[in-house]
């Protein structure tokens, strides 16, 4: 008996080692595991945050080009509104640029506008919809006093490659 019990003390002696090498290298593959887990977890967030920056930058960037026209350059601005827009939006605005440029240059009318607050609502990978609350100034040559007006936008956005554009635009209540 006791041979046998020396030669199984001196067996596990002999293999404890190799027990702990590859305990040691399951506890490391588990840790490495872990550590890309929770890298991608943190990168994810941070493209889901870039993104939602993207598309709120965009919307505001689209509504002080909506709400900023100068009748002397109302060619360069409608471009600037038009390259931040597409789809129906863009569509129904580009149908009405003549008759903007008109009232414009007959009224001599420049208007500026201002983001107050903008945020994101929703967001997925190819479109978000962005509230944007903006004031707009707006000066003519035939009235004294300039008008102020306040606007509560509702902006879907859609992604084309890298860049957000504004698809459609509505006023909320």
């Amino acid at each position: 008996m006791e041979v046998a019990s020396a030669r199984s003390a001196g067996g596990l002696s002999a293999r404890l080692p190799a027990i702990l090498f590859w305990l040691l290298a399951a506890v490391v593959v588990g840790l490495a595991t872990a550590s890309v887990v929770l890298g991608l977890k943190v990168y994810d967030k941070h493209q889901a945050e870039a993104e939602r920056q993207a598309a709120l930058h965009a919307a505001r960037q689209e509504a002080i080009n909506l709400l900023t026209l100068d009748y002397r350059t109302v060619d360069q601005d409608v471009n600037r509104v038009l390259n931040g827009a597409t789809g129906r939006f863009r569509d129904e605005f580009a149908s009405r640029t003549a008759d903007l440029e008109k009232f414009m240059s007959q009224a001599k009318s420049t208007s500026q506008g201002q983001v107050q607050s903008a945020g994101v609502v929703s967001i997925d990978d190819d479109s978000a919809e962005v509230l944007v609350v903006a004031d707009q100034t707006v000066r003519g040559e035939q009235s004294k006093q300039p008008l102020s007006r306040h606007y509560r936008l509702s902006m879907g956005l859609e992604r084309h490659g890298e860049r957000w554009l504004v698809s459609k635009i509505g006023y909320v209540g």
